[in-house]
């Protein structure tokens, strides 16, 4: 995570990001809250709530493929 390569430091931090338990919510407040998303009103609050909604989907996608046996754990 630390490498001054930044292929590796990217790939580290989504392999970290990906383990992290309520990912839909730290996606959602780092588009509203940190992105300042707030500052775009509704617009602001729609993308929000739209990323956090298809992290939460993405959640349920690979939860699914890994009970059938078919997903490869991250």
């Amino acid at each position: 995570m630390f490498s001054s390569d930044p292929n590796l430091r990217r790939r580290a931090l989504k392999r970290l990001f990906f383990r992290l338990p309520g990912r839909p919510l730290i996606k959602f407040v780092y588009c509203y809250f940190w992105r300042r998303g707030f500052l775009d009103g509704r617009p602001g609050l729609r993308y929000a709530t739209l990323q956090a909604v298809y992290e939460y989907r993405s959640d349920c996608r690979r939860a699914e493929l890994r009970r059938r046996g078919q997903g490869e754990p991250l």
